[in-house]
């Protein structure tokens, strides 16, 4: 598969430029990831952490009803506002508050540890990808298996990377859910969640090594027949 080398500069730059957006996104995704957690611990110290509620319940007869909360009573002449939040925020008062010793809580914390090796793996391994396509194409070798590995390797790291970023409270919110449920007025509760695209691009890194596979196979097989 000989490329000229109008078409060696376009893959050179279309690999280069986009695993340099990847690095990118996903520095940006970890400032804000923790940005918001200096700002969160500035402005609630004595956080606890963030719980979902059930905002819909089934009556006896299974129909989905609306369980509301009176935030503003009303009159006879003012309605009265009645709300349930989807999301609540748990902080004690105590100027000395100490977090409860609860394994959920040092799960959480392993998972944050977890998730920032995650992001700094996948930013190193995409600038490497791009530092291999650089010197490959000074030599005339633009698809090399240094870089099939790395593309293989990102796949189980980003479906790692996707789910516990999806999932990354979960650990703390059972904590809650054990520690303080029974003491709430509304349900609280943890999910486990599964977004699309966390299946989605792993598989998609799976079809682009299959074709930069594919790819290295044919350049081998040129340069025998030479």
């Amino acid at each position: 598969m000989k490329l000229n080398k109008k078409s060696k500069l376009l893959l050179t730059t279309s690999f280069v430029v986009t695993s340099l957006l990847g690095a990118l996104v996903i520095v940006h995704t970890a400032v804000q990831i923790l940005g918001g957690m200096r700002d969160a611990g500035d402005n609630y110290k004595n956080a606890i952490g963030i719980m979902d509620t059930n905002t819909f319940v089934n009556d006896d007869k299974g129909s989905v009803q609306l369980e509301p909360i009176i935030v503003v009573k009303g009159s006879d002449t003012e309605p009265q506002i009645l709300a349930k939040p989807t999301e609540v925020l748990l902080y004690s008062e105590a100027e000395n508050f100490v977090m409860p010793n609860h394994w959920g809580f040092k799960a959480w914390k392993a998972m944050f540890y977890l998730r920032t090796l995650l992001l700094m793996t996948m930013v190193v391994m995409l600038l490497y990808f791009a530092l291999i396509t650089l010197r490959g194409s000074r030599t005339g070798v633009l698809f090399t298996k240094s870089n099939l590995h790395i593309v293989y390797a990102l796949a189980p790291i980003s479906f790692l990377y996707l789910l516990a970023n999806d999932n990354f409270y979960t650990f703390k919110q059972y904590a809650i859910s054990e520690l303080y449920a029974d003491n709430a007025s509304i349900a609280l509760h943890g999910q486990f969640y599964m977004n699309a695209e966390t299946l989605v691009v792993p598989l998609l890194l799976i079809v682009v090594a299959q074709l930069y596979k594919v790819a290295i196979m044919m350049n081998e097989d040129e340069v025998m027949t030479v």
